[in-house]
């Protein structure tokens, strides 16, 4: 799970734990909950940032990128 997922389980459960390889939470919690999804948009160029962001994320800023 990385930050992304994190970022969504904070936004859309009462109660969040987890425990990975760079993050420890134990029951955090957001209140209120948003009343709605809210979107993430991540920006880059590389091809592991395409790759995340057709996974994890809402849409895509090319920084960097002309024409």
């Amino acid at each position: 799970m990385n930050r992304l997922r994190i970022l969504r389980q904070l936004w859309g459960q009462e109660i969040v734990t987890y425990k990975g390889r760079f993050h420890t939470i134990t029951e955090a919690g957001i209140n209120p909950l948003p009343p709605h999804r809210i979107p993430i948009w991540t920006g880059g160029d590389s091809d592991m940032m395409l790759r995340r962001t057709a996974r994890l994320a809402d849409g895509w800023f090319p920084q960097g990128k002309t024409g």
